[in-house]
């Protein structure tokens, strides 16, 4: 990419010519932690204490000065972070950055995500409105300093910020909400499928499927619209959701009053997207994790209740297919049901070439994708498009207000209240209080379906309407149950008896399985310790059922040394062992083996970790196992026989031909990337971090990785970036974990400071350590 060489040309030249002064500058552009700042718009003097991990204690005398400030101090330590985060919302990455993300600005002004934050912004009132306004002041207040040095990455790109606004609060609700709703990503990959396999057969690649699919045969062209899509789609929108959180009531732990563990996984990035804080004023505290760029508090306590989040993998979104007449007026009129699309034209600005105008259609609660890129058109007839649905489009979205009025919350109906307002994107949100009251809530618009949203659908089929929304009174909750225990790791929520489709697949239940046994196992007495062990814990549940093949394909292949290895396996999936390592490649190139033949080129899009699916598969003596291209008749002990010679390869290529210096984490490799800088030599490690993690894709200590098979593919990419323990006994006694630091500046003691300790199964409290103290004041007459 040409910005890119023409970074590393700008990075080599300032290296020799400037040396010691481009440090100097660099280092100038550390914030001031320790002092006084007099800032206008405050209405009074402020304290941030920051100890000694870097975690700001705000404490304020009202609640405007206590958003203004946490904005102030977002700013100097996240600001780069902020203006990605707005601007990749905005579709303006190009602006700055040139030609080379014009396609994900296109499909983010496709999305039209910024223009519906504006919207909302203009319509917010009350303490959201208060809120958002003081911490834009706050941001401004940064910006407006007198001879302030940027961070590194603005000096570099030669950038200057704009000032903040409402609206760039609000877009990150929209992002995040779009990453953790991603069944269309699904029905894509089933139409793709389609082109290769019957329904039946396609079915069965999919465990945890309630009842049989029903597609109507797709068209050529909607199948390759399908594959295209999936193949364009950015990547830093696409998230393999999942979070850990338990609850235990008073019966259970040591204190006699609940304890609440809660560990969200993301997609990993340097700096994490979570940043810890905590507020104080008189009327009012919040701890816990806030995000660079938003005001409120999004997991925390706040001193009388604490909450937590995971991911309910709720069916929510659909791609439909509809017929359109000749596109030459700006609106074009479906159905009186399905109501009218409109035009609209975005101008795209690029950093040293000609603007770009780009064609959108929209209509309330739906887009128009397939007008992204003119190869998603061009995959489809002249007279058809190919509309995204989903709740989270709509203007009447009160998400942002509900988790604040979460914040302000003192008792269990305060909080059920609030999440009357929460509508995107579907979480579980599990609750705890001080009187001792457990919970959880799956709050928002579920859609009541006629079909069962597991392909895309055509407009014109009564199959792809939708019937309103489940009725709040009716989504899943559970409220201080006898058990005293409340579990979810993202798996099933309700009886197959439950009356409405929340969704046709649920994520397998290996984490919450082991989550369960181990709780279960200590009924009485549990301490934050024992939480704080199982949030760790790295024992792979799948490999108890699939590590007794592997063994016996080392014993028919002779290799004794290693069979005693994996017959003794703990099936921990430990970072400084090498079994971890051997049953990980076996296990994907086993799914290679067995499904590529069938597949074919849809398989790359196919092929990650998938045990679950193997499980079954080996278990039945699945005719999968046979392979067509063959006279003979394989079965699924011959498939992992082959798997675990090519495994050998991988792994002697990798690292190393004695398997005895085999080591998971060699494999296994946190990367925290730089959005940026992740692509030039030398500036990656700069603004990155790589680390050897343990973990794997279903261990509870998640250690997501990639698709594919190559030695990449297996690098730690998602996972807990956060970790939380709130002790509901005594909350300032509560436990942190942060994969990464509070600071974006390569050069801050906060940046990357707490990732070792992270790894290391660790924890912080708020105010730990020497503290460093700055006083931000009023100007004279405020």
């Amino acid at each position: 990419m040409k910005w890119v060489k023409r970074f590393f040309l700008f990075l080599l030249f300032a290296i020799l010519l400037a040396g010691g002064a481009g440090f100097g500058v660099a280092w100038l552009s550390l914030p001031k932690s320790v002092g006084e700042i007099t800032l206008a718009g405050l209405q009074g003097p402020v304290t941030v204490a920051r100890d000694e991990n870097g975690v700001p204690t705000i404490r304020s005398g009202n609640s405007r000065d206590a958003y203004f400030a946490l904005g102030f101090v977002h700013a100097q330590d996240r600001l780069w972070q902020m203006e990605m985060t707005r601007r990749v919302g905005a579709g303006r990455l190009s602006e700055i950055i040139g030609g080379e993300t014009l396609g994900m600005d296109r499909f983010m002004r496709t999305m039209g995500f910024y223009a519906l934050a504006e919207r909302q912004a203009s319509g917010v009132s009350g303490e959201t409105k208060l809120a958002l306004s003081a911490y834009a002041s706050g941001v401004n207040a940064y910006l407006d300093q007198d001879g302030l040095v940027l961070p590194p990455e603005f000096l570099i790109l030669g950038h200057e910020p704009e000032p903040w606004q409402l609206a760039d609060s609000i877009v990150w609700s929209k992002l995040m909400a779009f990453q953790l709703s991603n069944n269309w990503r699904s029905e894509l990959l089933n139409l793709a499928l389609s082109r290769k396999l019957p329904v039946q057969e396609l079915q069965s690649l999919f465990p945890g499927r309630d009842e049989p699919a029903v597609i109507t045969g797709a068209a050529r062209s909607a199948i390759d619209f399908a594959r295209r899509l999936l193949d364009e789609l950015p990547q830093s929108l696409q998230s393999h959701s999942a979070s850990n959180a338990w609850i235990l009531d008073g019966s259970r732990t040591e204190s006699g009053l609940p304890v609440l563990a809660n560990d969200p996984h993301l997609r990993f990035s340097s700096p994490i997207l979570w940043y810890l804080a905590r507020l104080e004023t008189p009327d009012w505290e919040m701890t816990g994790v806030t995000v660079p760029g938003v005001p409120i508090h999004v997991l925390g306590h706040n001193g009388h209740l604490a909450w937590g989040l995971t991911t309910t993998h709720a069916d929510t979104q659909d791609i439909v297919f509809e017929e359109v007449p000749e596109r030459g007026s700006n609106s074009i009129t479906l159905t009186r049901e399905r109501g009218v699309l409109t035009r609209r034209e975005e101008v795209i600005n690029i950093k040293g070439e000609a603007p770009v105008r780009h064609a959108v259609w929209s209509m309330p609660g739906a887009v128009v994708i397939s007008d992204v890129l003119d190869e998603l058109k061009a995959a489809l007839p002249d007279h058809q498009i190919a509309r995204l649905v989903w709740p989270g489009f709509l203007e009447d979205d009160e998400t942002v207000s509900a988790v604040l009025a979460m914040n302000r919350a003192k008792d269990l109906s305060a909080f059920q209240q609030a999440l009357g307002r929460f509508h995107s994107p579907i979480q579980n949100i599990h609750y705890a209080d001080r009187r001792g009251n457990i919970a959880l809530f799956v709050p928002g618009r579920i859609p009541v379906r006629n079909g069962d949203g597991t392909y895309p659908a055509q407009g014109e089929n009564p199959a792809s309407q939708w019937n309103g929304y489940i009725p709040q009174d009716q989504l899943p909750r559970v409220i201080n149950p006898p058990s005293g225990l409340i579990v979810n790791a993202n798996n099933r929520l309700v009886p197959k008896d439950y009356p409405y489709l929340i969704t046709a697949v649920w994520p397998a239940s290996y984490r919450a399985d082991r989550i369960v046994g181990v709780l279960e196992g200590a009924r009485e007495g549990a301490d934050l310790a024992l939480s704080a062990s199982l949030q760790n814990d790295v024992v792979a549940l799948p490999a108890k059922a699939l590590n007794g093949h592997l063994v016996a394909s080392l014993a028919r292949s002779g290799r004794e040394e290693l069979v005693g290895l994996m017959d003794g396996w703990d099936f921990r999936m430990a970072a400084d062992r090498p079994e971890a390592a051997l049953y990980a490649v076996w296990e994907r190139r086993l799914l290679q083996t067995i499904l590529a033949d069938e597949l074919e080129e849809e398989f790359g899009r196919f092929w990650r970790s998938r045990p679950r699916l193997l499980e079954r598969l080996m278990r039945e003596e699945s005719a999968w196992c046979d392979k067509g291209s063959t006279d003979d008749r394989e079965d699924c002990a011959a498939m992992s026989d082959l798997a675990l010679e090519a495994a050998m390869d991988d792994l002697e290529d990798w690292l190393g031909e004695d398997w005895r210096h085999w080591r998971w984490g060699d494999l296994h490799q946190g990367r925290f990337d730089h959005d940026i800088f992740k692509h030039i030599p030398v500036a990656d490690r700069v603004f990155g971090r790589r680390i050897a993690t343990a973990g794997g894709d279903e261990t509870v200590d998640r250690g997501q990785t990639g698709g594919g098979g190559v030695r990449r593919s297996y690098d730690h990419v998602h996972g807990a970036g956060y970790r939380a323990i709130y002790d509901l006994s005594n909350l300032a006694n509560s436990r942190y974990a942060l994969a990464g630091g509070q600071s974006g500046h390569p050069l801050s003691p906060w940046f990357a400071s707490l990732l070792d300790e992270w790894n290391n199964g660790l924890y912080v409290t708020f105010g730990q350590g020497a503290m460093e103290k700055l006083s931000l004041l009023p100007e004279a007459g405020n």
